[in-house]
């Protein structure tokens, strides 16, 4: 009989060397789909997460009141627009499940030693007894009297239906609103970093924000009664960018 010939040892090692590559490449390929993945579903996460905040803002800008507060020399709109902060009145989103008028003011809260900060939602029923403090909540004084300087203090459960407050964006690295309109000595509409106007709404209000993971796409919202102005001869303004909606 003659002899079987088997395998040598070059022959093996390279067989094994082989098998190595092939599973060392398959491995890697398994790796960068799960990366691949996790990025996917990172970004689907991130992009739901602006939707929600960006539908939510909208919608309270979009409807704002021109509601006046205030008696005599001191009426004015309760409006009131800083680069950080925006208050207004507007009906509760459906997807609260509350009827009525609120007072929504949208700030933002510093985060301590370095820490990011977060863009918080505070909003009293608009009654008198709710604004007034008079029903167990935090008592509300007027945007452009205290800055925004703090948030006022959270409040029982049991009357989030007149007081609530929610946070919008956490890791919230800046925050940069304006504001589009004609103001008061001015002919033309422009924007601005504020709006005082005691008598009238802006136009258009756009907000750019940045978080921990990157800057968002800036959005623009116009107002459905945007340039409304208080009492008699209510109107709207004639006067709109040619670019309204998202950037």
């Amino acid at each position: 009989m003659g002899r079987q010939r088997g395998f040598t040892l070059i022959e093996l090692l390279i067989a094994l060397a082989l098998i190595g590559l092939i599973l060392s490449m398959l491995f890697g390929a398994i790796r960068l789909g799960n990366r691949t993945w996790d990025s996917t579903e990172h970004r689907a996460g991130r992009s739901a997460e602006q939707r929600l905040v960006w539908q939510f803002v909208g919608t309270l800008v979009e409807q704002a009141r021109p509601l006046a507060s205030g008696q005599g020399r001191d009426r004015r709109l309760l409006f009131s627009g800083l680069p950080d902060a925006l208050e207004l009145a507007a009906p509760s989103p459906p997807e609260l499940g509350l009827g009525g008028l609120y007072v929504n003011r949208i700030q933002v809260i510093e985060g301590e030693q370095g820490e990011p900060g977060r863009l918080l939602l505070t909003r009293w029923l608009h009654q008198p007894r709710v604004l007034g403090g008079e029903a167990g909540v935090p008592p509300w004084r007027p945007l452009h009297e205290d800055g925004g300087a703090g948030p006022p203090p959270a409040a029982a459960d049991e009357l989030r239906s007149v007081y609530s407050q929610a946070v919008l964006i956490d890791a919230l690295e800046s925050l940069k609103l304006s504001y589009f309109g004609r103001r008061r000595g001015a002919l033309e509409p422009d924007w601005g970093a504020r709006w005082q106007d005691r008598e009238r709404l802006p136009l258009l209000v756009r907000m750019e924000v940045k978080d921990r993971t990157g800057a968002w796409p800036a959005m623009i919202w116009a107002l459905t009664r945007g340039g409304a102005t208080t009492g008699r001869g209510r109107r709207r303004g004639g006067v709109l960018p040619s670019a309204v909606g998202g950037q």
